[in-house]
């Protein structure tokens, strides 16, 4: 059976000044739908908790977020682990190749009602992976992007979800991800250590309705029972 070739098999099967693009190792991260059966656990919670805000438990202590209305998910949090869980192994595996040799748990799990003018500072998480899902956006990113001129800026980001991280010439990279009504029931996983932040929208009196939470392996953090 023939050995796949190196990377310097390659540099010597090349001829002299043709150079092969080695770019530098980096996970990055995920997008896609969530399960409708997760999304009606969360939409009841979150519904129950928004008739009434007094009634939940507040989170604001533990978050960066300038955002008056962000309640812990005790009811969703046990039903939900398994399945949040599930998408940290696969994530794992795509970037790592690690087939889940350990046992990981959720760490915490927190929904956000963020008003218009609100925001997120630059911050990151504890844990190894965290989580954005996107229960309601009630804006569209082309209005968000004309209301404050954005586009004619040198950095089109109004109402944006983003990443900002370090490049490996040492230069501050960020990814801007244009998060609106197309977003709703889809969910993004990242290392938790990365910094990202959230911009405030402007179009929209309604909330902007998000779930995020952390994840690791367990008995390494403190989990929220």
């Amino acid at each position: 059976m023939n050995q796949p070739l190196t990377l310097i098999d390659l540099v010597h099967r090349a001829p002299p000044n043709e150079f092969l693009p080695c770019e530098f190792r980096s996970p990055g991260f995920f997008l896609g739908k969530v399960d409708p059966r997760a999304l009606e656990i969360l939409n009841k919670e979150v519904h129950a908790i928004e008739q009434d805000f007094t009634k939940g438990m507040a989170w604001n202590h533990e978050l960066a977020g300038q955002i008056k209305n962000e309640y812990f998910l005790k009811d969703s949090y046990q039903p939900l682990a398994p399945y949040f869980i599930g998408i940290a192994h696969h994530y794992n595996r795509h970037f790592f190749g690690i087939q889940g040799q350990e046992e990981w748990e959720l760490l915490d799990l927190w929904v956000n009602f963020q008003r218009k003018h609100e925001y997120n500072p630059p911050h990151n998480h504890r844990g190894m992976l965290s989580f954005t899902l996107w229960l309601r956006m009630p804006f569209d990113a082309e209005a968000e992007m004309e209301a404050v001129q954005s586009r004619k800026t040198t950095n089109a980001c109004a109402a944006n979800f983003a990443f900002l991280y370090n490049q490996a010439d040492g230069k501050i990279a960020m990814e801007n991800i244009p998060v609106d009504r197309r977003f709703e029931g889809v969910i993004c996983i990242f290392p938790a250590a990365i910094n990202h932040t959230v911009y405030p929208f402007t179009t929209s009196d309604e909330f902007r309705v998000s779930i995020a939470g952390n994840l690791g392996p367990k008995g390494r953090y403190d989990a929220i029972r």
